[in-house]
């Protein structure tokens, strides 16, 4: 997604900067979470699609979820082809959207950002429940341009309230578990620092949706 969110970023417009502090603990919702059953919730079988370049980390994430949902094999080259992304560089939350929607004609598709934590918290368990994998826009460690991170679609397939982690088809390539609160942190791009200099701009000034994730319910 990330040059489909420079193209809006005008120099020369002053825009007041926000402030983001990254989160160090969990106290503003444990209490909260600890209500949500089951505790574990895992979905097996999910096979990554692992981008076939720096920039495709949407269609790799919707082939992530459409597979796994379709029970067959969809490859990001092939929906690269198919709806003539090969030249495109970038993938917003309407273009994900829509994309996702065209190969689920079976389900209601809906994005949502900006949810509180405990909100997005509650929505990606109630998906997972039903045996839905929950793709995201999230940070995460770029090695296309290491050490920084970099705006990135992927997708939950599991969380666990006891061991407080959840589970990342990372589509770089790789499986991930990480903690509550870096999953937090990268959901709302509160690391700033972890970012290069044209992506702490867009944080910021608030050009990038956070807590973003996309909620898939069967007809």
């Amino acid at each position: 997604i990330r040059d489909s969110l420079l193209s809006i970023l005008i120099f020369g417009i002053i825009i007041t900067s926000k402030s983001i502090d990254p989160l160090t603990d969990l106290t503003h919702i444990s209490g909260n979470i600890s209500k949500l059953e089951p505790r574990t919730v895992s979905i097996e079988g999910v096979k990554i699609y692992t981008q076939p370049s720096d920039s495709t980390c949407g269609i790799a994430a919707i082939s992530t979820t459409v597979s796994f949902l379709k029970g067959e094999e969809v490859f990001p080259e092939e929906l690269l082809v198919k709806y003539n992304l090969r030249e495109k560089r970038g993938m917003n939350y309407d273009q994900f959207l829509n994309y996702l929607s065209l190969e689920l004609p079976g389900y209601d598709i809906e994005y949502r950002s900006g949810l509180d934590d405990f909100k997005l918290i509650e929505a990606i368990h109630e998906q997972l429940v039903r045996n839905i994998p929950v793709p995201v826009f999230l940070g995460s460690p770029n090695p296309y341009n290491e050490p920084f991170y970099d705006f990135h679609a992927s997708v939950i397939t599991g969380i666990d309230f006891e061991r407080n982690k959840v589970n990342i088809a990372n589509v770089y390539g790789y499986e991930e578990e990480i903690s509550f609160l870096e999953f937090l942190n990268r959901m709302s791009y509160r690391e700033i620092d972890k970012y290069p200099f044209m992506q702490k701009l867009i944080i910021k000034t608030g050009l990038i949706d956070i807590n973003s994730v996309f909620l898939i319910r069967k007809n």
